[in-house]
């Protein structure tokens, strides 16, 4: 039987406390310039937090390869920026773009961008990378994505765009109420099944390829276990309505 206690998971909002330290970066013309020595890696690296905004310590460690030296010569080379993000009084690195990282990446680079993200925002991007994980044994490419979406992934020449469910979910259903002909596949990454419901008359009245991933299943995941080991929810309008959301 699961447990109030399992059904906790890392990243949220509601059962842990978080509070964010952002590092403000002075202006210096002389980071206007790319580094002329990124190595592919750190191209990599610099891309997928481009897409996003924002990555963790762990996830450039699992996802990227990047062991602490390598983490600590990106910092030293100003390609990206070291912040904390606090969980119940515990620190946990997480890294923006930094101006030299950004000159090959985002064009349209703002200082300091990184003050307008809240802690909904940043657990939202932790999360993405978290599910991007899963996706390593695929030909897979990360791509920016319009809002409300966290990012897109890439797969074998097929868009899909991620969404991860904190709170409400307002912003997705207004963007499908305004986009009433939006058929792209999307991966939702949620903390629990209910905080779909509104999710549910949009299903009923279209086509749309859902198909969603409980966020307690991100950390658990076994040596060697890819995106299709997992088993997700799906929205199935034959059944009646207690048993609509269907597990496989």
């Amino acid at each position: 039987m699961t447990t109030e206690s399992q059904l906790v998971t890392p990243f949220s909002i509601h059962h842990h406390k978080w509070l964010l330290s952002w590092r403000r970066i002075p202006a210096n013309p002389k980071h206007d310039k790319p580094y002329a020595l990124t190595s592919k890696k750190e191209y990599k690296v610099l891309e997928a937090i481009a897409s996003v905004g924002v990555i963790g310590h762990y996830q450039l460690k699992t996802l990227f390869k990047m062991d602490e030296s390598k983490i600590q010569k990106m910092l030293r080379k100003r390609l990206i920026a070291h912040h904390e993000i606090f969980k119940n009084d515990e620190a946990i690195d997480i890294y923006t773009l930094d101006k030299r990282g950004a000159n090959d990446v985002m064009p349209e680079y703002k200082s300091n961008y990184w003050l307008s993200m809240d802690v909904k925002r940043v657990l939202q991007a932790l999360s993405f990378f978290q599910f991007s994980y899963l996706l390593m044994e695929e030909p897979l490419v990360l791509v920016p994505s319009p809002a409300p979406f966290m990012g897109g992934v890439k797969i074998n020449g097929k868009y899909f765009y991620v969404y991860i469910a904190k709170g409400s979910i307002e912003d997705l259903t207004m963007f499908l109420k305004w986009k009433p002909y939006f058929q792209h596949r999307i991966f939702i990454v949620a903390e629990q099944i209910n905080q779909l419901k509104s999710l549910e008359v949009f299903l009923e009245a279209s086509e749309l390829k859902v198909r969603v991933l409980l966020e307690k299943d991100l950390p658990y995941l076994k040596s060697g276990q890819t995106l299709h080991d997992l088993e997700f929810y799906h929205y199935d309008k034959k059944q009646a309505q207690e048993m609509k959301w269907q597990y496989s």
